[in-house]
């Protein structure tokens, strides 16, 4: 795998390719080598319950029990956890016993945050083709229109817009634009129906660009609901001064956990457990690399 392959095109289509692409779909030349790893996805399993020390069968008592939210039960020698930080928080306790001290900390002083992008297509492209798209930025004077605006059309509640921060054009897709929103406003924005959230945007977008442009309504909306997601609880990681206040690091979440026979039972990976590319895909896939490289060093 070779990244000058690739140095020509486009960020966005290098970012598929090189982080997505390749690992996840490079094959052996020869197809009797690959590893049937496929066949041993197993979807729809919810995880609810990890025992990981403490199995009463003696048969299993250097084991780990993975419980399913369908009843179903797998025992196994080692097991990664990739699950993001989010949901680590919000279900800390389905691990038994108790994760250590270190583990549990860094759980809960490490942050996550949510970025959701709002995708608008329209009918036609109605900004400039050469246009990347277009970046709001309030004043005082502006902040107080816009709340009239809001008001004039019955959405006084929807001040999450006040936090879009921008809308911009998106590769190949010439009728598309990309909206940003973070924070508490785009929890709120994914609570709410996808038809007040378009509204919601052709409005902003009204407001900042009707002196220019004649901004039609949009022909569909398609929005990200990173926090609200149960599997998800987040968009990525980030350091707070909690995190300082507590000790605690992506280094302390990657560390693995020990049974009380000294077996490696736990394993973390996921870009919260990267120490310098946290909050990045290319950090969770190191990460991944990292812990397999650890089982195989410890099984050998």
């Amino acid at each position: 795998m070779k990244w000058n392959k690739y140095y020509e095109i486009n960020l966005f289509s290098c970012v598929k390719h090189f982080i997505y692409e390749m690992p996840f779909q490079g094959k052996y030349s020869n197809p009797q080598h690959e590893l049937p790893f496929r066949s041993k996805i197993q979807l729809k399993k919810e995880v609810v319950s990890v025992q990981w020390d403490d199995l009463n069968d003696d048969e299993r008592r250097d084991k780990v029990s993975i419980t399913c939210a369908d009843g179903s039960e797998y025992i196994a020698d080692h097991v990664i956890i990739t699950v993001s930080l989010g949901v680590l928080k919000e279900r800390i306790n389905m691990f038994h016993p108790e994760l250590p001290m270190n583990k549990s900390n860094a759980i809960k002083g490490l942050g996550i945050g949510t970025v959701d992008k709002i995708y608008l297509r329209y009918f036609h492209r109605w900004w400039p083709q050469d246009s990347a798209g277009f970046s709001l930025v309030w004043n005082d004077e502006g902040a107080i229109a816009f709340k009239k605006e809001l008001v004039n059309n019955h959405m006084e509640d929807q001040d999450w817009l006040f936090d879009v921060f921008g809308f911009y054009s998106v590769d190949n897709h010439p009728l598309i634009l990309c909206g940003w929103v973070v924070g508490s406003s785009a929890k709120k924005m994914e609570q709410i129906s996808s038809e007040l959230v378009a509204s919601g945007c052709n409005l902003l977008l009204n407001f900042f660009l009707s002196r220019l442009y004649s901004v039609p309504e949009t022909a569909e909306v398609k929005r990200s609901d990173w926090f609200t997601n149960p599997h998800f609880r987040g968009s990525y990681s980030l350091r707070t001064m909690e995190t300082e206040k507590m000790g605690t690091s992506a280094e302390h979440l990657s560390h693995p956990v020990f049974n009380k026979e000294g077996k490696m039972v736990l394993q973390f990976a996921g870009e919260a457990t990267h120490p310098h590319y946290f909050s990045t895909v290319h950090g969770a896939v190191e990460s991944g690399w990292r812990e397999a490289d650890r089982s195989v060093k410890y099984l050998r």
